[in-house]
């Protein structure tokens, strides 16, 4: 991942960004996380790889980002999309079949059951469905345009004029809401756990092979799909042939000359 200023930005500031990023990603072994992605979208035709916080260290309550690998993305159920990468996705669910045990010692006082009328396996015999949820949501904001030039959150502006500084004139006010990101885990009964989500991206990256829309139906294929029909007619072919060896005499063919 490569950090260009912009115009006059400061080099050395987009310097220290990228050196932040390299740090990032190689504490998370991010290879592996985008090596998984990419072998799952040659061969079904997607994969996905997502972004956590993690604690620095046992001591610390700082946090930093990590990049983790998603093994199954058969469990990733993303909404509907139009960039490359998912990006634009409303919401997420990521579903997990948690040990009862498991689920009993981290969520001791949660129910175990389905939701009311829903019969779809929630909870099986050994394990329960847990699932994580990712959801955007849009906050009214306004933004000032300022005699100076300058652009500045009405918040922002309210607290300045609050502190006794000194402010431009309002100009002209726009209305810009903002998108923040919501999580949440959920079993079949309940809600588990909700925070929110830092920035306006859902932190789950798609990675896809071919893609292909029809009306509105979007498929995706990686090698295996369209590599299947040549496959069974080689396997016909060298089945056919074994046949006819098989078949054949194997004493030598004897005629009068």
């Amino acid at each position: 991942i490569n950090v260009d200023p912009v115009g006059d930005g400061d080099k050395e500031v987009a310097e220290a960004h990228k050196g932040l990023i390299r740090h990032i990603l190689e504490k998370s072994n991010a290879d592996d996380a985008f090596d998984t992605a990419l072998d799952c979208s040659v061969s079904g035709g997607y994969g996905f790889f997502r972004v956590v916080t993690e604690y620095v260290n046992d001591g610390s309550r700082n946090q930093e980002p990590r990049v983790q690998r998603i093994t199954d993305p058969a469990k990733v159920l993303l909404g509907e999309h139009i960039q490359a990468d998912g990006s634009d996705a409303p919401d997420c669910f990521i579903v997990v079949d948690m040990p009862k045990a498991e689920f009993k010692k981290k969520y001791p006082n949660a129910k175990d059951e389905n939701f009311e009328g829903y019969k779809d396996g929630w909870s099986a015999e050994h394990t329960i469905r847990v699932c994580e949820y990712f959801y955007k949501e849009e906050e009214p904001n306004k933004i000032h345009l300022l005699e100076d030039g300058t652009d500045v959150d009405d918040e922002t502006y309210q607290l300045a004029i609050t502190s006794g500084l000194q402010t431009p004139a309002i100009v002209e006010t726009f209305d810009v809401p903002t998108t923040k990101v919501e999580w949440c885990r959920m079993s079949g009964a309940e809600i588990l756990e909700e925070k929110d989500w830092l920035g306006k991206y859902i932190p789950i990256v798609l990675v896809v092979g071919n893609e292909l829309n029809i009306e509105g139906k979007v498929t995706y294929s990686g090698m295996i799909r369209p590599g299947k029909d040549p496959q069974r007619l080689y396997d016909y072919a060298r089945s056919g042939f074994a046949e006819v060896v098989a078949y054949t005499s194997k004493n030598p063919y004897i005629g009068a000359v």
